[in-house]
């Protein structure tokens, strides 16, 4: 079976054997070691030929919330009146059991250990899995592939459950997590500005009076707040119809506040552009409505820049 480098788990998984191989097995004994990813179940321990072999297997992987964040959507490319943007790839914790296995050697817990002590020092200083071992296929993007071993409490309790799974005797284990980018994202064609709306207003009317002034009312409002001296006047709104590459946008007055006076009913994605550096932030879906009466139910997108 053929398996292809550009899958991403498939990637990391031959640039971590790669690693091991290059940093771990260096003694002039340990040739005869062997790198392996399959189960360790009874199956695998009955087939053990080699006299020392380090596993690695996968168990388990589930998305990285905790590094989630305000999106930002970098310009991968222009193109006459338009541009395309990227989205962040999905960040995923893959988790791998890391064993040694020995046989028909009477020092064989010796040989185990041996072969753990070699993936710690050999593996054990790497916080980003060494881009030029991973196969040209699959780019992980510039946050690369990060990696930490792990050996706290919740790593013992997996353990347990692990090896009662396979049905074998507990034996000890490194666990090791890589955060792997993985693309799902299509980029998206969008329009370059070429007219601003700028019929914007000072915003005077306190936002939860809008609804009830019709002369303020308006399709989609908000603010943006700067955490560094960026002008407002760097700065563009944009507003998109879900699956569709409309685009209409205006851009913020002096206090940081914008407004969109006329928009079609429906759904939008809105976000910002700092048309100085040609990167966006932000991304949030807003529901743009109208009364019986014809006036607009105000929408809001409140933005950090």
């Amino acid at each position: 079976m053929i398996l292809s480098a550009s899958a991403p788990f498939v990637a990391v998984t031959e640039a971590l054997r790669k690693l091991i191989q290059q940093n771990a097995l260096v003694n002039p004994g340990d040739a005869e070691f062997d790198v392996t990813f399959n189960a360790p179940d009874k199956a695998y321990i009955s087939e053990l030929q080699s006299p020392g072999v380090i596993n690695m297997y996968m168990y388990s992987f589930q998305e990285n919330l905790e590094r989630r964040h305000a999106e930002t959507f970098p310009v991968v490319a222009r193109d006459g009146d338009s541009k395309i943007i990227g989205r962040n790839a999905r960040l995923v914790d893959v988790n791998y059991m890391i064993s040694a296995w020995s046989r028909g050697a009477s020092d064989n817990a010796l040989v185990e250990q041996h072969l753990l002590s070699r993936v710690i020092q050999g593996i054990g200083r790497y916080d980003i899995l060494p881009p030029e071992l991973i196969d040209e296929g699959y780019n992980p993007g510039p946050a690369g592939v990060t990696m930490k071993l792990m050996l706290d409490q919740d790593s013992k309790r997996t353990q347990g459950e692990f090896w009662g799974a396979l049905g074998v005797a507990p034996k000890p284990v490194l666990n090791l997590e890589l955060t792997v980018p993985i693309d799902v994202f299509a980029p998206v064609a969008v329009t370059v500005v070429s007219a601003i709306d700028t019929k914007m207003g000072r915003l005077e009317t306190p936002r939860d009076q809008w609804q009830q002034d019709s002369v303020q009312s308006a399709a989609l409002a908000g603010s943006i707040s700067r955490t560094s001296p960026l002008p407002y006047s760097a700065l563009v709104i944009h507003a998109r119809v879900f699956g569709s590459s409309n685009v209409w946008s205006t851009r913020p007055d002096l206090a940081g506040n914008y407004r969109f006076d006329e928009l079609p009913e429906g759904g939008y994605v809105v976000w910002v552009e700092n048309t100085d550096s040609s990167t966006v932030t932000g991304q949030q879906e807003v529901q743009v409505k109208r009364r019986e009466s014809g006036e607009f139910i105000p929408g809001f997108a409140d933005f950090v820049v």
